[in-house]
C-alpha cells in the first residue's frame, strides 16, 4: 500500500523544491521518501545531490509485546490491562508511553531539524533548481519530513503552539481534517518563521508558525 499512494503522490510531487528531507529509518517512511525523491517529476533536478537523512526519533510508537498485532487487540488491552484507558493513555508490556513518543520528538525538533536548518541557511545553500539571487533576501528553506501518523500528530502539535494568537483564536473550534485519523500519504504543510538565537547566534528559535494543509490526500483522488 505504501508503494503504491506513494507512487500517486510522487506523480505531482515537488520534490525538487525541498532542500533537506528527513525520514524514519522504519522500512514503510523510508521506502516513500526514496519514491518522493526518485520517482517525481523534477526528480532529475536533486536526486544526485539531497541526502535522504534518516533518524530513529522520527519511528512509529513502539507497542512492545502488542507490536503488529491488530488494532481491535490493543483496544482490547487498554480497556483490559490498562484498567479502561485509552490506547493513547495506554503503555504495553516492553512498549513506549505517549510521552516517551513526544519527548524524542520534541528532541529530534529542537536538537536536530532546527540547528540543521539554521547551519543550512547560513551557508547560504539553495535548491538545486534555484539561481542564486543578486540581491540578499530573507532565508527560504523547504524541508520535507516523512514520518508516521502519531509523530505527524506530535510535530503539529508543536508548530500549532506557535501560531499567532488572533490566528488560534479563529480556529478555537477545531476542524475536522484538524482532529482526523492520519491518512497514509496524507500531506501537511507549515510556513515557520525562526530567527538566530543564544551564544553566537547558534540556536534558532520559532517565532511563529502557519498550518496552510492538514492531512491533504488530493493526490490518492
Amino acid at each position: 500500500l505504501n508503494t503504491l499512494t506513494g507512487t500517486f503522490l510522487a506523480a505531482t510531487f515537488p520534490i525538487e523544491e525541498f532542500q533537506l528531507i528527513y525520514s524514519s529509518d522504519l522500512s514503510r517512511a523510508y521506502q516513500t521518501a526514496h519514491i518522493l525523491l526518485n520517482k517525481s517529476p523534477g526528480s532529475y533536478l536533486c536526486r544526485d545531490s539531497t541526502t535522504i537523512r534518516e533518524d530513529a526519533r522520527l519511528r512509529a510508537r513502539n507497542f512492545g509485546d502488542l507490536e503488529g498485532k491488530p488494532v481491535d487487540r490493543l483496544l482490547f488491552e487498554a480497556l483490559g490491562q490498562g484498567a479502561g484507558k485509552t490506547v493513547t493513555d495506554f503503555t504495553p508490556l516492553g512498549g513506549e508511553s505517549s510521552i516517551e513518543v513526544q519527548q524524542r520528538v520534541l528532541e529530534f525538533l529542537q536538537h536536530r531539524l532546527l540547528p540543521e536548518v539554521l547551519h543550512q541557511t547560513d551557508q547560504g545553500q539553495e535548491s538545486p533548481s534555484s539561481s542564486p539571487s543578486p540581491s540578499p533576501s530573507p532565508s527560504v528553506l523547504n524541508v520535507l519530513i516523512v514520518t508516521h501518523a502519531v509523530v505527524i500528530s506530535e510535530v503539529l502539535a508543536y508548530f500549532e503552539s506557535f501560531r499567532p494568537k488572533a490566528s488560534m483564536a479563529a480556529s478555537s473550534k477545531a476542524p475536522a481534517e484538524q482532529t482526523m485519523r492520519t491518512p497514509n500519504t496524507s500531506v501537511s504543510t507549515f510556513t515557520v518563521q525562526y530567527e538566530a538565537s543564544g551564544e553566537g547566534q547558534r540556536k534558532a528559535r520559532i517565532v511563529s508558525a502557519e498550518c496552510y494543509q492538514s492531512h491533504g490526500v488530493a493526490h490518492l483522488t
